[in-house]
Parts: structure tokens; sequence; C-alpha cells
């Protein structure tokens, strides 16, 4: 494993290299870790060269995810690989780790005016 930094205008990049398991997943949120506590707020997470993901390495992600959330600042993972974005992929996570904003949703359309009849005691509604 490997943990390259590459300080950008606005955000910090670490690229990890090797496998994201339980035991590597550990390293990462300590590194990442240290840095939030040199003030970092703007991560970037590269893993172009990371092989392999699991579970453990999920739930890192997700927590590094929440911990910059909570100080009003952003991760993201960057460029994983091919195996990492199946991954992501199939657990529903890769939109909301790639930092990627969902699609706005649409304004709901109008509902029609329904107008309301009594006749005979009975109540009855006109749908256009």
């Amino acid at each position: 494993m490997e943990i390259l930094r590459q300080q950008h205008e606005g955000f910090l990049e670490l690229v990890f290299e090797g496998r994201l398991d339980a035991y590597w997943a550990q390293h990462l949120a300590a590194a990442v870790a240290e840095v939030m506590r040199e003030g970092t707020h703007h991560l970037r997470l590269n893993l172009s060269r990371t092989s392999y993901i699991s579970s453990a390495g999920i739930g890192a992600l997700v927590k590094m995810y929440k911990e910059f959330a909570a100080i009003h600042g952003s991760f993201a993972v960057t460029e994983p690989s091919r195996q990492v974005k199946h991954i992501l992929d199939m657990v529903g996570l890769a939109q909301m780790l790639s930092g990627a904003k969902p699609a706005p949703a649409q304004a709901p359309k109008p509902q029609p005016e329904i107008q309301r009849r009594e006749a005979g005691g009975a109540v009855f509604e006109i749908h256009p």
C-alpha cells in the first residue's frame, strides 16, 4: 500500500495504491484523519491504482464522506479503477462518492382543480 499526497488549488488529493481491504482501510482512515487534523476540508481520493475494495473499504469511504460533510467540507472518490468502480456501482454508492450532484428534481406539475358537487346527499368530484 502506498498513499501519495498532491496539493491542488482548493483541495488535497490522496492517491491510494494497493488493495483497500480491512487491514489497509484502517491505515487509509488514519491518513485521512491526519489530513483533517492538519486543516484539510476538501479531499479527493484517487483510486485509479486500487486493485480491490472490500466491504470494510467501502465502509471506510462512507465514514470519510460523512466526516467531511460534518465539517462542511467535501470528499470524493476520483478515477476509481475498473474493479473499484464496478463494486461502487453495484452497492449504489458511485454517484454519492464521486461528488456528482444528483439531477435536480423537477418541480411537481400543478394539479388541476377538482370540482365538488353535492346532489341528493352524495358528494361528486369532477376531474378534468
